[in-house]
């Protein structure tokens, strides 16, 4: 099958170096970051079209060797890898053996040393830098994708794009003006949720547990995601084992808005059954003001 050449990304790197003396120093890195963001999509699809599944940036370059042994997917157990018509990680890791079509295609990437995210606690460890020397991010239509601890977020951009994003931050790292985005493949497909909101809504961002909610009882909710059918016919709204398809308000198919339950003060699974099929959940605790605290509710929940 047809590959990404292994040297692709030392070459774009080097030819980056050399274009950036030709142009003012921000406008040729953020034309060359758009070049490098292009050069990772191409990775990921070709990774995609060989093995089924997206895996996150870092996992695009498996080389066993002393030096990016980080990347190696036989590695901890394996890599998290996520279908894109689902846009979720799935439940269990993937060691090279056990991907489809006679295993492990790649590597379809190769960064060079100096070009990968030394520190764990900004994203990824071993995902590649931009031009600026910053991680580029690797979003879902659901999310951030975190490819270290197998989960989605809602941090940064959060859900915000509706088909799968590369993004550097720029030259400031932070949220801002001057982030560089690529856009590349299509939407989620498959039925499932990303995140709930809603005017008294909070998002707890929490690591490998993945994002979590806190809401007030008898608001207004909106749960958010894909494939959910243009009417509502009999599909339901659960919370753990409590029916509240009664407190649907409106529906479509990215959204479902509702109102949270009258005096529950306890956390739960938030979820969506279609066609008589659960989706995912979402983790939520719903507060009576004055009842238990959040924090002594999520150890409840744990």
């Amino acid at each position: 099958m047809r590959q990404l050449p292994a040297h692709n990304s030392i070459c774009l790197r080097i030819l980056a170096v050399a274009f950036a003396l030709t142009l003012p120093c921000s406008a040729a890195r953020a034309q060359l970051t758009l070049v490098e963001m292009s050069n990772l999509a191409t990775a990921l699809q070709f990774c995609a079209i060989t093995n089924q599944f997206y895996v996150s940036l870092e996992s695009l370059d498996d080389l066993t060797d002393s030096v990016f042994d980080i990347n190696d997917i036989d590695t901890g157990g394996g890599t998290f890898v996520m279908r894109p018509e689902v846009g979720l990680f799935e439940d269990a890791r993937r060691t090279a053996p056990e991907f489809p079509g006679g295993g492990w295609q790649g590597p379809y990437a190769t960064f060079q040393i100096g070009t990968i995210n030394p520190d764990a606690d900004i994203y990824d460890l071993g995902s590649p830098l931009d031009l600026f020397g910053n991680p580029y991010f690797f979003f879902s239509p659901h999310g951030l994708i975190r490819g270290d601890t197998g989960v989605v977020t809602q941090e940064l951009y959060g859900d915000a794009f509706d088909r799968y994003t590369l993004v550097s931050l720029g030259p400031d790292f932070v949220q801002s003006g001057d982030d560089i985005f690529f856009e590349f493949n299509g939407g989620v497909t498959e039925t499932s949720i990303s995140t709930v909101t809603g005017p008294d809504v909070t998002t707890i961002n929490q690591g490998a547990a993945g994002s979590r909610y806190t809401a007030i009882h008898n608001t207004a909710g909106t749960i958010r995601g894909y494939a959910f059918g243009a009417t509502q016919g009999a599909s339901q709204l659960m919370f753990g084992s409590l029916d509240l398809t009664a407190n649907i308000t409106a529906w479509s198919d990215t959204a479902v808005s509702f109102t949270f339950p009258l005096g529950i003060n306890e956390p739960g699974d938030l979820f969506l059954i279609i066609a008589s099929s659960p989706t995912n959940v979402l983790p939520v605790l719903i507060r009576v003001p004055g009842g238990l605290n959040a924090a002594q509710s999520w150890t409840l929940y744990d």
